[in-house]
Order: structure tokens, then sequence, then C-alpha cells
């Protein structure tokens, strides 16, 4: 059909042009499917690709947030700056769910706001720090543990005074990370809260100073931290809060 009309377009007949105008209309109606497609796909991929930008940005800037978090609280430790608190009470709790798809990453427990509970709490285990309240509901709460991705506290190695900031990997591990390249830390000392986070008093002890880890951006390097108390093994637990808000209830 196409070679029809290119020899009849030799000709250069008058009526020529509406029959081509014709066939074009008639051929972009099953191409406007695969145009739409096109273009869509087109859309779709430059929003992921922007969304991946958006990634990268926000790890490097949580990257630099747990850095000056680790440089204020050193700073904190050289001045002897220890921030006045109440004195804590615990509040016993049931774990009440453990989901296996986020057994490293959060807990339910039978504890909420009728008891005084807030966001931000720290949470125990036989005197050992296992997490912090995430979530607070009525009658029970989430807690983040210290082995979740999203879990960060500033941490200072007990025997020396170095300072840390503690991460999960979300496998059952425990990082204290952006310590010095310079400093070599004594593998068994232990591990403890520092005084420079508003939520947790300095002296909680975490665990134990394990093999040291690869040399981080920014010329730091990470060392693994053993738990004090089997994590997998979480049946009840004690919420950390301040004496006022105990006696309020």
């Amino acid at each position: 059909m196409v070679a029809c009309l290119l020899l009849l377009l030799s000709f250069h007949l008058p009526f020529m042009r509406y029959v081509v105008d014709g066939v074009s209309l008639a051929l972009r109606i099953p191409e406007y499917p695969a145009l739409y497609l096109r273009a869509r796909g087109i859309t779709l991929f430059r929003w992921f690709e922007s969304g991946e930008e958006m990634r990268r940005r926000m790890d490097t800037l949580e990257r630099e947030n747990l850095l000056l978090r680790t440089m204020l609280a050193r700073k904190a430790l050289l001045e002897d700056e220890a921030p006045s608190a109440s004195t804590p009470t615990l509040l016993s709790a049931r774990v009440l769910l453990r989901h296996p798809q986020s057994w490293w990453e959060e807990i339910k427990i039978d504890v909420g706001a009728s008891r005084g509970v807030r966001p931000g709490a720290p949470v125990l285990f036989q005197g050992y720090l296992v997490g912090r309240v995430r979530q607070v509901q009525p009658f029970d709460a989430w807690v983040r543990l210290i082995t979740s991705r999203s879990f960060s506290i500033p941490a200072v190695v007990e025997d020396t005074r170095d300072l840390g900031v503690l991460t999960g990997t979300g496998e059952g591990q425990i990082l204290l990370r952006y310590v010095p390249e310079e400093r070599s830390l004594p593998l068994g000392s232990s591990v403890i809260t520092s005084l420079l986070d508003e939520d947790f008093p300095p002296g909680i002890p975490i665990g134990i100073l394990g093999e040291e880890g690869s040399t981080s951006f920014g010329g730091f390097r990470s060392y693994r931290v053993r738990s004090g108390v089997p994590l997998s093994k979480l049946y009840a637990v004690q919420v950390m809060m301040q004496k006022e808000l105990v006696e309020a209830d």
C-alpha cells in the first residue's frame, strides 16, 4: 500500500494531498497508545531516578547528622556538661508481639499512654538497654530495638570515655560507629549510654565492645558491640520513666 501511495505521489496529482492526510490520520489512531505509553514510561523513569537521588541525599544528610551529634557529645564530655534529670524508675511490661519479618526491628509491649509511657523512653531487659519507645497507644506501645537500622544514640566506651554512635544493622548486630580512626579501643570494654541524649540518662549498660570493623567515610571506624542480654529472648522488659511521671498516675 505504501508503495502504491509513493507511486501516485510521483505523478503530483492534486487530490493526493488529501489521500495522504487521511492515511496519516488513520495511522495515528493505532500509534497513539504506543506513544502514550512511551511518554508515561519516560515520566515514570525520571520519577524513579529523582527518587533515588533523593534517597542518596537523605543518606548523606543522616550520616552528617550522626557525625555532628557525635562531635557535640565529645565536646560535652570534655567540658563535663551533665544535664540535670530526675531519678528514673522502671515500669514492667510484657512483650505482646514480635513479627518474624521485623524480628530485629521492633516489639510491641502491653503498657502505653494510660501508664505514662511516652515516645523516646529507654527500654531495658535485665538492666541492659534493648531499645526505645517508638509509638505509644493508650494501652500498648511499639519499641524500636537497638538492632534496628533506624536506631541511633550516642554511646561511650566506659574505660576510655571514647564516644561513638550506636546503631543496629537490622540483622541482629549492633555497631559503635564514628570512632576516630587514630583511636584503638580495648576489646571487652563496657559500652554505656552517654550524657548527651535528652531521653537517655547516662550510664545505662548496653554491652561489650567486640572486634573492630572497617573504616567508614571520613576516616572513622566502627566496632561491633555484643549485647549484655540475649536479644532473641525478650519476653518481658522494663520501660525507664521519669519519676514525676509515675507519681502523677
